[in-house]
């Protein structure tokens, strides 16, 4: 049953960090891409992303995330304890659908879009150049964006990785694999050890944005 569950987990969390990296990659591209055309062009901005595309893959990370919860309430009676995972991953997922929201409002406003006339053809409109007030903006938003997505859910889903397979499978192979130890000590590394879920809770539900506005 152990090696079951595990297995059940495995693609999902192996499909979550897929989506959100393919998310964050493509906000990376829209972010380098306008500040390397600037660089080059005086007059427009020829890029290829569009914001409904990031608004696609943003979307199918968002998805990917709530299968995952939906999957430790599953077996929350098998292993209780990675309740913390549950809670790590629904703050993370909160900041990253805030973050999502802004930065795609944003760049509906900045981005080309591709609009058929009435008479059937394709054309490019919104072709702009953005102003430096426009551009300190874009790099708050991706940032906040990239904060939410590489440094706090894939973080979190390396070490739910991690702990599945020390909490399903060590009896079966008489190992453990070791938890991340990232050089930053701001970043938080989830472990259902008793003590670290203590503070971790705590951190989530009184010092995040999630847990001061009442949401818990």
């Amino acid at each position: 049953m152990r090696l079951q569950i595990f297995q059940e987990f495995s693609p999902v969390i192996k499909v979550a960090t897929e989506k959100i990296i393919d998310a964050e990659t493509y906000v990376s591209s829209i972010h380098s891409n306008i500040r390397m055309s600037l660089q080059l062009l005086d007059d427009v901005l020829p890029i290829k992303e569009r914001a409904n595309e990031f608004s696609r893959r943003h979307q199918e990370a968002t998805y990917s995330l709530i299968k995952l919860i939906g999957l430790f309430e599953k077996y929350e009676v098998v292993s209780p304890q990675l309740d913390i995972f549950k809670l790590a991953i629904g703050v993370a997922k909160h900041d990253m659908t805030i973050a999502g929201v802004r930065l795609c409002a944003f760049l509906i406003r900045i981005l080309p879009m591709d609009i058929i006339t009435p008479d059937g053809v394709s054309q490019v409109a919104n072709v702009i150049r953005p102003t430096e007030e426009q551009l300190h903006e874009l790099d708050e938003l991706v940032g906040n964006y990239e904060k939410a997505t590489t440094i706090d859910i894939i973080g979190y889903l390396y070490d739910l990785n991690v702990e599945m397979q020390n909490i399903f499978l060590s009896k079966l192979f008489n190992n453990k694999v070791p938890r991340r130890q990232p050089l930053d000590p701001r970043i938080k590394v989830v472990s259902t050890e008793p003590e670290e879920m203590e503070k971790l809770r705590k951190y989530f539900e009184e010092e995040t944005d999630w847990g001061k506005s009442g949401t818990v």
